[in-house]
């Protein structure tokens, strides 16, 4: 395993000790005084003077907000029950576009489907209303407090999701909106600050890119609400020198849009998923794209558009999934521009998209230390089998199994854990070979490969390195095509009872 596949894990581990920094349900005192301890510590400072609190309980949702002036209004927008990509979907299920406070009518990074409104004296919620519009403005279960610019908000989750329940996980953003000075656009005090353009408040029609992810809210499970950072392509022009990113989930979701990192300098450390749903996202655009940094996913999530690795030299590491359901992810053309993955495999559509995975002659190996790991084609049936150039297992102690047949086009190698087909197939194409087999790391279940055998004099033919050779005896004419399987880890039983070895061939 590569040296920074190790910093990556050590990094997500320092994360996942923040990820769940508020233990429990948590209730404030709703008087305008605001402590750090009466909100779990859940406090981000976003300004001198600024600064957000958030927690709550089965109940409700807690919002507090320092600095500015306490008569500006604070907005909070809400997604309450996120799609995959965050901004897919229909008007049924949230808004895009923001409603219009004050001059500023913001685009979502996300479907909202909630738009919060309080000032010192003054608490409303607006619920998207299915037609891309906002309904009227609800103060039901609602209560605001303040001490000087110290407000603090109590929001019910049943006015806040129409009458449900606390939803097991949200994303939010929130920004305080200058009235008083006569900026009638002017956000500030933003949550969570833009750290690719900390000073762009302005506007009548911002587009907001980042935002905060909740990904739990189970009482003694729950996600700190200012931990995990989130991006969103805006989608107002391409993007052909994007820079380093630090984020937990990343959104391309922008039809006939992209972003490339060209040959621009910095890391990408995305710690959640990248998402991509439309629109193109390109690691290089020349066979000289080779200094810009690493690539470093939790996992890889597509329902459309292009995730190409173009011409890059540098691996893309996956923590945990690769899960494609659409659109086509192309690995890049130079060598060291392979794929490492800590979990699973899963291609849903390749009949439909017949390109959703394209190899490219590169390694795409399996890592880490986790017990069990999945290659699966959920539309194997329809015929579609999953190409790898080259498949290496370094997954000690490990088993990756297959759900489905996989087709290999130039070597599958092992250096720790077990491949294991059950009922499926790998296939070997008849120039591919098994390499590095040993005893504690190697493929169990069946190998099959098909090429075509010359007569007598010959020479002795090699099917694949999978242990069985040939060498034809007939010099009158060539023996023609012969498909070996090679069947490990079972044992056949003979009419007398004994048993096999653990490896037998069948020839066709």
């Amino acid at each position: 395993m590569k040296k920074h596949f190790y910093q990556f894990t050590i990094l997500l581990v320092l994360l996942f000790r923040a990820f769940s920094s508020q233990a429990q349900y948590a209730t404030t005192n709703q008087d305008g005084i605001i402590t750090d301890g009466e909100y779990s510590g859940n406090v981000s400072k976003v300004s001198n003077n600024g600064s957000w609190y958030m927690t709550w309980d089965a109940a409700n949702l807690y919002v507090a907000k320092t600095g500015g002036q306490n008569f500006e209004p604070v907005i909070l927008y809400l997604d309450l029950d996120p799609n995959l990509p965050v901004t897919s979907g229909s008007n049924g299920n949230g808004n895009i576009l923001g409603n219009s406070d004050f001059g500023v009518t913001p685009t979502l990074p996300f479907r909202a489907d909630t738009r919060v409104y309080f000032t010192d004296s003054y608490i409303e919620v607006r619920r998207f209303n299915g037609l891309g519009g906002w309904g009227d403005p609800i103060v039901t279960d609602l209560s605001v407090s303040n001490t000087g610019t110290n407000r603090e908000a109590r929001l019910s989750w049943a006015t806040l999701t129409g009458g449900k329940t606390i939803p097991v996980a949200f994303n939010w953003l929130g920004y305080e909106v200058n009235n008083s000075s006569g900026a009638s656009n002017f956000r500030y005090d933003q949550a969570p600050l833009n750290p690719l353009s900390q000073g762009n408040n302005g506007g009548a029609t911002p587009a907001i890119e980042f935002y905060y992810t909740v990904a739990s809210t189970a009482s003694g499970n729950a996600t700190n609400p200012f931990i995990l950072k989130s991006y969103t392509f805006p989608g107002r022009g391409s993007n052909n020198a994007f820079g380093s990113i630090e984020v937990w989930d990343f959104t391309m979701n922008t039809p006939d849009q992209q972003i490339s990192r060209g040959q621009t300098a910095g890391n990408w450390l995305i710690s959640g998923s990248l998402v991509v749903g439309a629109g193109s996202v390109l690691f290089g655009n020349s066979s000289n794209a080779n200094d810009f940094g690493t690539t470093n996913v939790g996992n890889i999530r597509m329902t459309g558009g292009i995730l190409s690795m173009n011409a890059t030299d540098k691996p893309l590491n996956v923590r945990e999934n690769v899960d494609l359901r659409g659109g086509q992810f192309i690995l890049s053309g130079r060598e060291g521009g392979d794929l490492n993955v800590g979990q699973d495999f899963l291609v849903t559509n390749g009949v439909s998209s017949p390109g959703t995975f394209q190899p490219n002659v590169r390694t795409v190996t399996f890592t880490g230390t986790n017990a069990a790991h999945l290659i699966q084609s959920t539309d194997a049936a329809a015929g579609y089998v999953i190409p790898f150039n080259y498949l290496a297992l370094n997954t000690p102690g490990g088993t990756v199994s297959l759900n489905s047949s996989i087709f290999v086009i130039n070597q599958l190698s092992f250096s720790g854990g077990n491949l294991a087909t059950g009922s499926n197939y790998v296939d070997l194409d008849p120039n591919a070979r098994l390499s590095t087999e040993q005893a504690n790391s190697h493929l169990i279940g069946l190998v099959r490969i098909t090429q075509s055998v010359g007569g007598g004099g010959a020479g002795t033919q090699n099917f694949g390195n999978i242990g069985f050779s040939l060498t034809p005896q007939n010099a009158s004419g060539a023996v023609g095509s012969v498909t070996v399987t090679r069947t490990t880890g079972t044992t056949l039983t003979g009419v007398s009872g004994a048993g096999s070895t653990q490896r037998y061939f069948k020839l066709e």
